[in-house]
């Protein structure tokens, strides 16, 4: 009849095209199909807001690629110029005192930044030093010969874990069971890419296919067609390796990275730091660029737009953002942690502003500005400004100077001198950092607060306490031949993260940086023998990564979309 012709030839009519639901971060971007093939009739909320129809078979998109600076966004100012040198003096011969990979390699990528700062110093000499201190950090995880904890490949899942980690899946922060691996390697990625951009004792030879083979742990990439060498000996490039799936962490779907690895949850995958995430991929970008490599530049490039747009769109709540149905969001401007069926307002560590906001902002580096912008940042800041008044609990130096980092994006001058008020830095800082964070960034209209220059400094800089002070726990010796320290995060005096002999009290601090073995030759390419991974541990708490403090439950976290509280978080 002629009416099932006309519904045949209706239903032949939309099966030639594809009927799906795009994301807001989807439509931002959509290209084609065009705007006008949309409709608006068959739209459907999910936690991550409105879907909206979409009809055909491809969908095109743009996504900006931002630039990857290895510098601030402005000139450091003349008149700061020797109170910043008189701090990096001071800073150069800071020690590398974590021993588990995640602080380990937070803490190379902090003398990473010295070299940077001492070279647009023009300072040759603390350059060559800041390298120096670099190299030894990083050389010892590329031969193996760090003897309590090595870098090995797992053959089973396919990536790089630490030995540690696969022994116990809580130790390392969860890294043998892939937790958090672009958070860890990208600190460390980001740390190789100084020492090859000056190629360090001759870095790229001696070791830059291990290098790669981190990257690529976490940020393989497809084949393009033309894969080649990179321009620098010793770098091959492993686009396309099969030993390491595509962007381990990435998930192209939702833009934006997750964190948890093969740990079971039971809201499903989810990620913490989300800026964390974007160190990682600026890492990347970096990396390309030191090695003269144009195509793993990009890859870093657009791996970074993505977790630029996912962290800005869903962690990020300033007033004019309504992802999430409960207005608690918008008014903490900050969301702590996002799975995929939740959105909460706590850390792994806790539920306190600092922990919330600052979680989602360290490392402070020139990428920050791209990730905090100053407009989201004025509106931001009152609400993480209320912790340094709070009196119980107090809060904790170390995180207090991660609060005045934020505050030097819409008030450098302000920052610069609340800065050097601050008597202990988060283990990733140092004060060289900081002050140049604040001098480099962009000011605000003249007439507006935090508008105006930083006024050449008045008095002698007072640096604040070493980082080996362990934020005022008692300090325990490792076992690297005793060259080096950790912090004992448990009050009691005991490092509960790894079976170091107990102190009973505050131990003096070595006065030098010590002299480390001779490293042994590693062969190009060589990576230790396969590891297996182990059987999941029960779940429990765990240390949060530079926590001043064991961690505590969260007190009546928000939820998003439903109605209970979560139950107490399995290990990060």
């Amino acid at each position: 009849s002629s009416s099932s012709s006309s519904s045949s030839q209706a239903g032949q009519n939309y099966s030639s095209e594809l009927l799906m639901l795009a994301a807001g971060h989807h439509v931002d971007g959509m290209i084609s199909p065009k705007p006008g093939i949309r409709s608006k009739t068959l739209g459907y909320k999910c936690m991550k807001g409105q879907l909206h129809e979409i009809v055909g078979n491809t969908w095109t998109m743009k996504i900006p690629l931002p630039e990857a600076p290895w510098r601030g966004q402005e000139a450091i100012p003349e008149q700061l110029k020797p109170y910043i040198l008189q701090s990096l003096k001071h800073d150069v011969k800071s020690l590398t005192d974590s021993w588990d990979i995640y602080n380990y390699t937070k803490q190379a990528a902090r003398k990473a930044r010295l070299a940077l700062i001492a070279d647009e110093l023009g300072e040759e000499d603390i350059l060559n030093e800041a390298l120096t201190n670099l190299y030894n950090s990083l050389t010892p995880w590329l031969t193996g010969t760090k003897i309590d904890n090595q870098l090995v490949y797992d053959s089973v899942w396919g990536g790089i874990v630490t030995s540690a980690g696969l022994s116990n899946p809580l130790t390392d922060f969860g890294n043998g069971f892939y937790n958090d691996h672009h958070f860890q390697y990208g600190y460390l990625i980001y740390a190789a890419a100084v020492l090859l951009k000056y190629d360090y004792k001759d870095f790229s030879s001696e070791y830059g296919d291990k290098i790669m083979a981190i990257a690529m742990d976490y940020a393989n990439y497809p084949a393009t067609g033309d894969e080649s060498k990179s321009h620098v000996p010793g770098m091959n490039v492993m686009g396309n390796s099969p030993l390491f799936p595509i962007a381990r962490h990435k998930d192209f779907w939702d833009y934006h990275s997750w964190a948890s690895g093969i740990f079971v949850m039971d809201d499903s995958k989810s990620q913490e730091s989300s800026s964390e995430a974007v160190n990682a991929y600026y890492g990347i970008a970096l990396l390309g660029d030191a090695t003269q490599d144009p195509k793993l530049r990009q890859w870093g490039r657009l791996l970074l737009g993505m977790e630029l747009n996912g962290a800005h769109r869903y962690w990020h709540m300033p007033t004019w953002r309504s992802v999430y149905p409960d207005d608690h969001f918008r008014s903490h401007r900050m969301v702590g942690m996002v799975s995929a069926t939740r959105a909460a307002y706590f850390t792994w560590f806790g539920d306190l502003p600092e922990y919330v906001h600052c979680v989602n902002m360290m490392p402070f580096t020139p990428i920050t500005p791209l990730l905090l912008p100053r407009d989201y940042i004025k509106q931001e800041y009152p609400v993480l400004a209320t912790s340094l008044s709070r009196p119980d609990p107090p809060i904790k130096e170390a995180w207090r100077s991660l609060v005045y980092m934020a505050l030097a994006i819409i008030d450098p001058p302000k920052a610069w001198e609340k800065l050097q008020t601050v008597t202990e830095l988060d283990n990733g800082l140092s004060l060289t950092n900081a002050l140049y964070f604040a001098a480099t960034m962009a000011r605000g209209p003249k007439g507006e607060k935090g508008g105006q220059d930083i006024p050449a400094p008045t008095k002698k800089l007072d640096p604040p306490l070493n980082s080996w002070q362990c934020q005022g726990y008692p300090l325990c010796a490792t076992s690297f031949n005793g060259t080096a320290w950790s912090c004992c995060f448990n009050p009691g005096g005991c490092c509960t993260a790894n079976p170091i002999p107990c102190c009973k009290g505050p131990t003096k601090a070595p006065t030098q940086n010590p002299t480390a073995p001779p490293l042994a030759p590693a062969t190009p390419g060589a990576l230790p023998a396969p590891g297996t991974p182990g059987t999941p541990a029960t779940p429990g708490a765990a240390p949060a990564p530079g926590a001043p403090a064991a961690p505590a439950a969260p007190a009546a976290p928000v939820v998003a979309p439903g109605g209970a509280a979560p139950q107490a978080p399995p290990p990060p």
